[in-house]
């Protein structure tokens, strides 16, 4: 969950619920499909969204580069988001931390999917250190 999205918090109240967004490039729809029928169906995912949408008029000439689908606002989202961002008063935003703790929550099997996978530097440029 930490490489393919990001947990979304809006602060409308303190009840306000976290909820998990994906967004994957087009040659990824299929897999994408199948985590919104399967691994996430249980959370009450959208439909997949295209980027551009050609729904709409000024999109309407533009090919479709990525899609997209987001969870539910739930509790479970809320705790996670409060354990991977932290507020950055300097840019007015969350940004994505690793905890120490993250064996915690992983096998060392899926993290090593997950870095092998698009875990490389670059990609993440935007995280703070470990805390």
């Amino acid at each position: 969950m930490l490489g393919d999205g990001y947990i979304q918090l809006k602060k409308k109240s303190e009840k306000a619920n976290a909820r998990y967004i994906i967004t994957m490039k087009t040659s990824s729809k299929e897999y994408i499909t199948i985590l919104t029928q399967t691994v996430f169906h249980l959370f009450r995912c959208s439909n997949l969204t295209p980027y551009p949408n050609p729904n709409l008029p000024q999109h309407k000439e533009k090919e479709i580069q990525q899609y997209s689908f987001c969870t539910a606002n739930l509790p479970f989202f809320t705790i996670l988001h409060g354990l991977w961002y932290k507020w950055d008063p300097s840019l007015e935003k969350y940004t994505k931390v690793i905890p120490k703790n993250i064996l915690s929550f992983f096998t060392v099997e899926s993290l090593l999917h997950w870095i092998i996978q698009d875990g490389w530097a670059g990609t993440y440029e935007n995280y703070t250190s470990l805390y």
